[in-house]
């Protein structure tokens, strides 16, 4: 066997299987013991789109016509490249998670969803210079078109001082990300106030990191004004605080450390 499926409420499908050489295939129809009935099965033959997208160039339309058909789009990106995948239309149905981002070795990267006829693969940073590849790949017996439009930024990177003066984050590109570097003592107790902001409203945009990477808590920003309440440091070294709007958000918040 090669692939299988299910029938369920009078339906089914087997999802897409590659072929590996030419010859007669059979699809084999078995019902469960005791079980009688009659099944109508249509086979396709998937058209694969392939194509190219250039970073902050043109959109692309990829159109499946077809139940299994997949759209590949390859681009060319560097190490250390942030990249966000934007669907700015789809007319495939609501589903998650029939975009792909793969990197050089077409190992997974990140993926995303389409949601009422839009979608995207958030900002993913790019581990190593090489070709990556875009898929569009629906589940199930599902077909239409996707526009798909790619964005590469760098990270930006800055200080901020406890107690110093503001600081202006611009957001300029969808998926971009900014961070702000400062030095404390373990015990510190620092607290961030966010305002003159003309981001979307969205909560995790601002976050607290410490040393090593890892988050220890973030901040939401509504109505132009946000903050991260004061929180304890638990060690000495070097913390950020970043700033990541999530979606297509792009803009600029003021920042002060305290």
């Amino acid at each position: 066997m090669i692939g299988g499926g299910c029938n369920i409420n009078g339906v089914g499908y087997i999802d897409r299987v590659d072929l590996t050489a030419a010859g007669t295939y059979a699809v084999r129809v078995a019902a469960a013991p005791g079980d009688t009935g009659r099944a109508a099965i249509r086979v396709y033959v998937a058209r694969d789109v392939d194509g190219t997208l250039q970073a902050n160039g043109p959109e692309v339309t990829a159109t499946l016509d077809h139940p299994g058909a997949w759209a590949r789009y390859r681009f060319t990106g560097q190490q250390g490249e942030r990249v966000f995948v934007e669907v700015p239309t789809s007319t495939l149905p609501h589903q998650c998670s029939p975009l792909e981002l793969r990197d050089t070795e077409n190992r997974l990267l990140s993926s995303g969803c389409v949601i009422n006829g839009v979608g995207e693969i958030d900002g993913t940073l790019l581990p190593a210079d090489g070709t990556y590849t875009v898929v569009v790949d629906p589940t199930g017996r599902t077909t239409g078109a996707t526009t798909l439009r790619l964005v590469s930024s760098r990270d930006r990177e800055a200080t901020i001082a406890v107690g110093g003066p503001p600081v202006v984050a611009t957001v300029d590109r969808p998926g971009a990300v900014t961070t702000y570097r400062f030095t404390a003592d373990a015990g510190s107790s620092v607290s961030l106030t966010a305002t003159a902001s003309d981001l979307t409203d969205q909560c995790g945009v601002l976050e607290l990191r410490a040393p090593d990477g890892s988050p220890i808590t973030s901040g939401c920003v509504i109505n132009g004004a946000g903050d991260i309440e004061p929180t304890t440091l638990p060690a000495s070294g070097a913390y950020r605080v970043v700033v990541d709007p999530s979606g297509v958000a792009t803009g600029q918040v003021t920042l002060t450390l305290r």
